[in-house]
């Protein structure tokens, strides 16, 4: 009896409001979650300095659930949570908007966004150059794409760091021991730092050699990073997220053979 396919998705755990029998419902598979990337909160002084001072910036950007898990720390230790949170927050993807929810803000923009092009376009068409600064909180590998967007708009934005993203080192390790003798029929990538750090331990795998396996990809930003390292993307998510990446799985699917745990059949890149 065939297994259905099995779908490895680097990262520790969805990020969409999605139970298994959600993902099912898209695409019936096997999942397993592995972080291959470890992102640490890193509260500052300098970001505590800022949070006291809510009327000198129009409105927030975070594009990370990890940013915000920061920024709710930071906010404790301050008296200004209230106006804080009254302020509009730029988002990208259902997983960043929900931590703003859980946080209590009221005005979330960027939801659907998709990218952070996307979002740095909508935050360009509700700006002026009069307006304060939005405060952008950022990890040590966020890529400068809404700065300079922005910046290059005249739009005034100011970015502090506020965690840091290391390699999960026992990546390879528990890969080995969740798969078994079981290779995947899809891995799903989520940014460029995992494509680094992954590439080399897949690369180790004999299952990974040959094209036998098909590429996710949570948007444009981390196809880009699997091609840097010659990795043909087989499915790329319009709308970040688990969700979005496993419905263009589905679709992809539907233009080859599901065949057993061997999962997809090519299909022309």
């Amino acid at each position: 009896m065939n297994q259905p396919p099995l779908v490895l998705w680097l990262k520790d755990d969805p990020d969409d409001p999605a139970s298994t029998a959600a993902l099912n419902s898209v695409f019936p598979a096997s999942h397993i979650f592995l972080p291959v990337l470890k992102k640490q909160p890193t509260p500052t002084p300098h970001l505590l300095s800022l949070l006291n001072s809510p009327a000198s910036y129009r409105a927030l950007i975070a594009t990370s659930q990890v940013a915000l898990a920061s920024l709710a720390h930071a906010l404790q230790n301050t008296s200004t949570q209230e106006p804080w949170l009254s302020k509009p927050i730029y988002v990208v993807g259902e997983s960043t908007a929900a931590a703003a929810r859980a946080l209590q803000f009221t005005d979330i923009r960027g939801e659907d966004s998709g990218s952070a092009n996307a979002l740095a376009q909508l935050v360009l068409a509700e700006s002026r150059r009069s307006d304060p600064p939005l405060l952008f909180l950022v990890g040590d590998k966020t890529r400068d794409v809404i700065t300079r967007t922005l910046k290059d708009g005249c739009v005034q934005v100011e970015t502090v760091q506020v965690y840091r993203t290391c390699p999960d080192e026992r990546f390879e390790e528990s890969m080995v021991d969740a798969l078994g003798d079981r290779p995947p029929s899809w891995v799903v990538f989520f940014s460029p730092s995992g494509v680094d750090v992954a590439a080399e331990a897949l690369a180790r795998r004999e299952w990974w050699v040959g094209g036998r396996v098909r590429v996710g990809s949570v948007g444009p930003t981390t196809t880009e990073g699997l091609r840097r390292h010659g990795i043909a993307v087989g499915a790329e998510a319009v709308k970040p997220g688990v969700l979005g990446v496993l419905k263009q799985i589905a679709e992809s699917a539907k233009k080859g053979k599901i065949s057993g745990s061997d999962g997809v059949e090519a299909v022309g890149e």
